[in-house]
């Protein structure tokens, strides 16, 4: 009886074993490893593209606010003596 129970305790520890190694590795990751490096890129990438982006929104909303330009599409439509012309 005793050896089977050792047996069963030695089979459990072996599983528990097996199903820990996996978790452990995944755990240990280096960074000069290609995938960390990419990943690591392509983080860099988005904060690049969110300020760029930022900035250009700051720029557009600026100019709007300050620059209230009035557009004429008729304005080479007009002869002369038109009142428009005249102001």
């Amino acid at each position: 009886m005793p050896g089977v129970i050792v047996k069963r305790v030695f089979a459990v520890a072996l599983a528990a074993a097996a199903l820990a190694v996996p978790a452990y590795a995944q755990q240990q990751q280096k960074d000069d490893e290609p995938l960390v490096q990419i990943e690591k890129q392509k983080k860099m990438d988005r904060e690049e593209v969110e300020k760029q982006y930022s900035r250009t929104m700051q720029r557009t909303s600026a100019k709007g606010a300050t620059e209230a330009v009035k557009v004429d599409p008729w304005s080479n439509m007009r002869g002369p003596d038109d009142p428009k012309a005249k102001k």
